[in-house]
Formats: structure tokens, C-alpha cells, sequence
């Protein structure tokens, strides 16, 4: 793999975990249901389920950005190492 191209895949990487955080934000903020609107409790729980999803997502898009800023600075030390070694 190059240099570059592992540099381009870490930063595609936080992007894609960007987006979907941004995405399951927004799900969170319009899917919250007032108690007593919802009247039937199947409803409150599909909510609930939803909610618990958009959560999960969260803390997993966490750690896709987190290894894709360990593929980004591993990528620099590389390059790092390289460059002293050819000084």
C-alpha cells in the first residue's frame, strides 16, 4: 500500500464516521417523542429501539474515527521514518 493512498483512506475513513454521526445526530433530534403524545406503547418502544440504534451507531463510528486517525498518523511516522532515513 502507499504512503498516499493509506493517508486517503484514514481521512475517507473519518469522513464516512463524520457523516453517519452527523446522520444518527439528526435521526436522535427529530425522533424524540413526547411521552404523553404517544398513546400506544407499541410506538414508545419502537422509538425507544430506534433510539438505542442511533446510539450504538454513535459510539461505533467513534472508534471507525478513531482507527482511521491511527491509519493517518501511522501513514505520517512512515513517512517520517523515510524521510530520515534518506537524509
Amino acid at each position: 500500500m502507499e504512503i498516499p493512498s493509506a493517508i486517503n483512506s484514514g481521512i475517507e475513513g473519518v469522513r464516512r464516521a463524520e457523516q453517519s454521526v452527523a446522520e444518527s445526530a439528526n435521526n436522535i433530534a427529530t425522533s424524540v417523542v413526547e411521552p404523553e403524545v404517544v398513546e400506544e406503547p407499541a410506538l414508545q418502544t419502537e422509538e425507544a429501539i430506534n433510539l438505542s440504534e442511533e446510539l450504538v451507531n454513535l459510539r461505533v463510528q467513534e472508534f471507525n474515527a478513531k482507527a482511521s486517525a491511527q491509519v493517518i498518523q501511522t501513514a505520517d511516522e512512515v513517512i517520517g521514518t523515510l524521510l530520515d532515513t534518506s537524509a
